[in-house]
């Protein structure tokens, strides 16, 4: 297929012939002499039969071109069959557990970087670019000039792996529900959610809003796009029926919380313990003020940050790119209004809403994602000043120092033709009670945005990339 594409540049450049009309030229010569007097409509008619050559051969490129964006998505999305099974748990009255793989992509992101027609053009730097710079006990900080070290990725903190998700998603679905507790500023948000005790000890944030069911969609789908782009620490997410056996032990009582959302879907969020509240680091929150991004140009920057403080950035790079995609106004954007309201610049150096950090690991934890997508979108995207979505950008265009693994894994995404059904279709397969939710329509807002906000992230990402062109 590449081969045909590269003919037909060829050809189109004037560097090779086609080997039909050298054929049929000869043929002219050596066996009809006696059509020599219509040269001119002979002529006319080869040149008919190259032009008819010409735009049979592009056809086939553009085809190629097609089915190579499409050929790593539908490798991964035509495993539903070999890939997804149930297994029932012997557990005594334990309801079945349903097992399912989550799709790491990881591959696809590979593939799509040797693939010579998507290799990534971030690789293709110019020589005089710097490429990196010494800090932090003398290990690189920046390589390639836009992305962070893999010996400083190696130090930060990650969430965990796609078989442990996996294995928690199957475990907080065959819990039985002991215990349900009215939420709270501390444990699981506003006043129609609920924290939930299951009978082994374990906690969850049941997510609900009864008429307002796209804050349930955006909750799962956020995690899903989370585990899409390689980003591990968005708290695992699983669908579950308030009406189902798994709450079986708490349905009794007049005025049960389970009584009055019968048949309801809710998204189970795990509690994730010992947490405590961040800021924006004082590096980023200066971007933001000067409207300056950070970069290898402000490497001054890093030199008295110590190791725990540079994970947080790495861990920031991610998160700005997430809460851009997902349209997620409900974090760093309403700390931004709220200081431009009141005009109190000092609002922003107070703790993020929604994000947390945990005092074992140090992992930042991004929580509360259910504005993400279709609340999120109507938003940033309805609101006549735009003041959300401006906010958004202004935050995207704070950084250019990225993961690698991220950007690869953007790219993937970015060059798939239908990226908003990809991500609708991954959540399907890995959650099984996301079909019984609202269908999102090809003309609902997220479907509309969804691309168009991934092609801006990708521009910023090449814009970070050309700004070295200026590096001595």
């Amino acid at each position: 297929m590449e081969g045909k594409m590269d003919e037909a540049r060829l050809y189109k450049s004037g560097t090779i012939k086609s080997s039909c009309s050298a054929e049929s030229s000869e043929l002219d010569q050596d066996f009809f002499p006696h059509f020599h007097s219509h040269q001119k409509h002979s002529t006319t008619l080869s040149i008919r039969r190259k032009l008819l050559l010409l735009l049979f051969i592009a056809s086939l490129a553009l085809l190629s071109i097609v089915v190579i964006s499409e050929q790593l998505i539908s490798r991964y999305m035509d495993r539903q069959q070999s890939q997804s099974h149930l297994r029932t748990s012997s557990h005594g009255d334990a309801p079945p557990v349903i097992e399912i793989d989550i799709y790491t992509l990881e591959r696809w992101a590979q593939e799509a970087k040797r693939h010579k027609d998507d290799k990534i053009p971030l690789e293709d730097i110019r020589k005089s670019a710097k490429q990196a710079f010494m800090d932090l006990s003398g290990i690189n900080l920046v390589e390639d000039g836009i992305f962070w070290s893999g010996a400083l990725e190696a130090r930060v903190p990650h969430g965990p792996s796609d078989q442990q998700v996996q294995d928690q998603l199957q475990a907080m679905r065959s819990r039985q529900v002991e215990e349900i507790l009215d939420a709270d500023f501390s444990h699981c948000g506003r006043e129609q959610n609920r924290r939930i005790l299951f009978q082994d000890g374990t906690e969850a944030c049941a997510r609900n809003r009864e008429d307002h069911v796209e804050f349930v969609q955006g909750e799962v789908m956020a995690f899903y796009l989370a585990r899409l782009l390689g980003i591990t620490n968005t708290p695992p997410v699983a669908l579950s029926s308030v009406n189902g056996s798994a709450w079986d032990g708490v349905r009794q009582g007049a005025t049960n919380w389970t009584q009055t959302n019968t048949n309801k879907i809710v998204a189970l969020i795990q509690w994730i313990p010992e947490l405590t509240k961040v800021v924006i680091p004082p590096a980023l929150r200066e971007a933001l003020d000067t409207k300056e991004a950070l970069d290898i140009y402000k490497g001054e920057k890093f030199q008295d940050l110590d190791e725990e403080e540079m994970g947080e950035l790495v861990q920031w790079s991610d998160l700005i790119i997430f809460d851009f995609l997902t349209g997620n106004y409900d974090r760093v954007a309403t700390m931004q209004d709220a200081a431009s309201k009141l005009k109190r610049p000092g609002l922003m150096k107070e703790t993020v809403r929604n994000l947390a950090k945990s005092t074992r690991t140090g992992s930042l934890w991004m929580i509360d994602n259910e504005s993400a997508f279709l609340a999120g979108y109507g938003v940033i995207h309805l609101q006549k000043d735009r003041k959300m979505s401006l906010y958004l950008e202004d935050l995207l265009k704070a950084n250019c120092i990225f993961r690698r693994t991220t950007v690869q894994r953007l790219f993937a995404l970015h060059k798939s033709a239908k990226p908003a059904e990809l991500l609708i279709h991954l959540t399907q397969q890995n959650e099984p009670l996301f079909q019984e939710l609202p269908t999102i329509h090809e003309n609902s807002i997220f479907v509309q945005h969804f691309a168009e906000r991934l092609e801006q992230v990708w521009q910023w990402v090449q814009h970070c990339q050309s700004r070295l062109d200026f590096i001595g």
